[in-house]
């Protein structure tokens, strides 16, 4: 499920994970905050520059820079890990293809950071050395259609708007060609196909072909639990990403404890539960005895798990096979999950 609206973005932007910043409903569109079309221009207008100095003049008119070169807009979110990563990412293939060929603006809207000084400080600690507009008027929110952070859009170099949703740089656009091939053509040729709302891409397919990094992560009976001591090395490792606050994860797992029940042996099912606060670790540990779920449940109160696993929705399964390297993701569980784990322990598991 994908999700919409502001208040969506910031409360409950992951299906259910946490966002780390909780902002205020946007209002109801203005005139200054209308929907831009995919083909169109989109407006100038005046913004503060949060990141003023290094980032450039403490306000830019983007009416003066819209039409003389190719730009690329990216939403993100202070503390927002994986927004932050792509953002600096950004700023590194700008770098490369030369500033002078395609303009980087960071994107906040007002209200989701309040404390200036502590997005100037997280700015210079990431290292941003380009302009961050404050969304005052929400006009990118609704220009653009946002929906969460990270949300990468690109304007060719007659400002008319190609692409929006982006969200990684190996995103694909088309055959053989990523979000990264096409703001290199861009910024080469200054023209862009009209891609539009790219589709939802969960990172965390990334993981697939590379080895689990050892970790260390507390039970939900406070026990700690290292990866090494997790993995099985006969069959694959099934770690269940979810949250007590996803509806889809509410729906999933009493199915998949029942298949847990009746296939004890297939994989070794693990879960990890995301729960910030202690309020929601109360809600997981009382959901997971209503539930009587018979495999381990791993709880990841900052989300350095969801980070490592690169996971930003819920439910995801992340498959790992005997020698610890990731054989495949499943996003979005639906009924064949349980067809799926069968023929992964059929593939993946060694001969005792």
């Amino acid at each position: 499920m994908r999700a919409t609206g502001w208040m969506v973005l910031f409360l409950v932007p992951f299906l259910g994970n946490p966002a780390p910043a909780a902002a205020p409903a946007a209002p109801a569109p203005t005139a200054a905050a209308q929907p831009v079309a995919f083909g169109d221009r989109f407006p100038g207008g005046a913004f503060d520059n949060l990141n003023a100095g290094v980032g450039g003049p403490a306000s830019i008119n983007l009416g003066e820079v819209i039409g003389r070169k190719p730009i690329v807009f990216c939403m993100w979110s202070v503390g927002h890990h994986r927004s932050e990563q792509v953002f600096q990412e950004l700023q590194g293939l700008v770098q490369e293809v030369g500033p002078q060929k395609v303009a980087l603006y960071g994107i906040l809207p007002e209200g989701s950071n309040k404390d200036r000084d502590a997005v100037r400080q997280r700015l210079q600690e990431m290292k941003i050395a380009v302009p961050v507009l404050l969304d005052s008027n929400y006009k990118f929110i609704y220009g653009l259609g946002v929906l969460r952070p990270p949300f990468i859009a690109v304007l060719d170099k007659d400002g008319m708007l190609r692409l929006g949703g982006g969200s990684s740089l190996k995103q694909t656009l088309e055959y053989k060609m990523t979000l990264e091939d096409g703001i290199r053509r861009v910024a080469s040729t200054g023209s862009l196909g009209t891609y539009g709302m790219l589709r939802d891409y969960y990172p965390a397919v990334e993981m697939v072909g590379k080895k689990v990094p050892e970790f260390e992560i507390n039970g939900l009976d406070g026990k700690p639990r290292r990866w090494s001591t997790i993995l099985d090395p006969r069959k694959p490792t099934v770690l269940v990403f979810w949250a007590v606050t996803c509806p889809h994860c509410q729906k999933m797992l009493p199915s998949l404890n029942e298949w847990a029940k009746a296939n004890p042996q297939d994989v070794n099912l693990v879960s990890v539960a995301a729960a910030p606060n202690e309020t929601v670790r109360t809600k997981t540990q009382e959901y997971t005895t209503q539930q009587g779920l018979v495999f381990p449940v791993l709880i990841d109160p900052d989300m350095k798990l969801n980070d490592i696993f690169l996971v930003v929705s819920t439910p995801t399964m992340v498959i790992v096979r005997p020698d610890g390297v990731v054989d495949s993701v499943l996003t979005l569980i639906d009924q064949n999950f349980a067809k799926t784990l069968e023929a992964k322990s059929k593939e993946l598991s060694r001969p005792s």
